[in-house]
């Protein structure tokens, strides 16, 4: 495995324990800047030993274009158009080269998309670079798929 799919892969874990021992396990969230404890199974906070019931009512439905989802879109376009150029017509179906792009893909990215869901919550805490710093990681990550599918090290 190259170092641009190790690292990335390395951190992305760390972080992913990391939040998954502290964040979760502690129930806290930042309102207003102080912190308070959530009860998960009556969605009840308390903050300063006053305590206060979250309900919701109905359902918002919002058109979002975002950065992370184009990303996505970009890479899962990349590899399917890998994937179709591979394919022959007239010979025996998926070549060599395209199965390799499939099989790489659904292994790294969906490590990737798993740690990157369990570490969401970390990272979006950092106010500006905690996106910049998942899209470096991201870029970085599929720079080095793209190097391992063309057999570098």
């Amino acid at each position: 495995m190259n170092k641009m799919v190790m690292y990335p892969f390395i951190i992305m874990a760390v972080l992913a324990l990391f939040n998954q021992f502290y964040y979760y396990s502690n129930n806290e969230v930042s309102i207003s800047g102080e912190i308070a404890v959530v009860d998960p199974s009556t969605g009840e906070i308390s903050e300063n030993g006053t305590s206060t019931e979250i309900q919701t009512s109905g359902t918002n439905v919002s058109f979002d274009l975002n950065v992370v989802t184009g990303f996505i879109a970009l890479i899962i376009g990349v590899v399917i158009l890998g994937t179709v150029i591979g394919i022959t017509f007239v010979g025996s179906g998926i070549s060599e080269r395209a199965q390799k792009i499939i099989f790489n893909s659904v292994v790294c990215f969906g490590f990737w998309g798993i740690f990157s869901a369990l570490t969401l919550t970390l990272i979006m805490l950092i106010p500006i670079f905690g996106l910049i710093l998942w899209l470096a990681m991201t870029m970085v990550y599929t720079f080095g798929f793209f190097k391992q599918i063309d057999g570098g090290q």
